[in-house]
């Protein structure tokens, strides 16, 4: 099974039923009221969109793009491969907290500890996951979950030890640590021009980037 969510800058987006799953999760349904510019909205009060319909339209492109390399290598892809990306996706911004990067360095300032939200991400997948199952094999869900987490946090290293060479690709989807031109500037660069219309521009050439066709 899959459903449907349309949306203002990808439109008709389908996803399969394992996301939906995550989606209903409490943690997850938190990000409705969690605003991805931040306070950005008392001085352009229009921008009211948030890390909830982020965040289901970076693992939207994360399809998108999986799709767009299989057809242009003639390759298919591992489906658990595409399956955690999607979820990596999903859940990359899981963490974030009230007023999304503002908070971060409210915190930071008032206890002297340094972190990011992607770590507190990972804290919510485990979470998540004690509660879904990706796979009947403990095993493969443990390594899954792992997998997630890894490719929220851009670790490379970890995701060399865990992947053969030709799978490697798929460590630069969600979190770039190399160009850092990922899914994630996809989706919320286009979603951000989208509610700042006349406010900001971006030249076309800067897509080219992102081209789906």
């Amino acid at each position: 099974m899959s459903f449907e969510i349309l949306d203002v800058v990808h439109g008709k987006m389908e996803f399969p039923s394992f996301v939906q799953e995550v989606v209903d999760t409490e943690e997850f349904q938190r990000l409705r009221n969690i605003k991805q510019l931040g306070r950005t909205c008392t001085v352009y009060p229009g921008i009211n969109h948030t890390r909830f319909e982020h965040c289901l339209g970076v693992a939207h492109v994360v399809r998108t793009l999986l799709a767009i390399l299989e057809r242009n290598s003639g390759r298919c892809i591992d489906e658990s491969l595409k399956k955690y990306a999607t979820l990596a996706g999903l859940l990359h911004d899981v963490g974030h907290g009230p007023f999304s990067h503002m908070w971060e360095k409210f915190v930071h300032r008032a206890t002297g500890l340094s972190w990011k939200h992607e770590e507190i991400s990972c804290v919510l997948v485990d979470r998540i996951f004690e509660k879904i199952s990706l796979s009947s094999c403990s095993k493969e869900h443990a390594r899954g979950v792992k997998m997630i987490k890894c490719l929220i946090l851009g670790d490379v290293l970890q995701l060399n030890e865990m992947l053969p060479k030709e799978d490697l690709f798929i460590s630069e989807i969600v979190n770039n640590p190399f160009s850092e031109v990922d899914v994630d500037k996809w989706d919320y660069i286009s979603r951000d021009i989208f509610y700042l219309k006349n406010v900001i521009e971006i030249p076309l050439d800067f897509f080219i980037f992102f081209q789906s066709k």
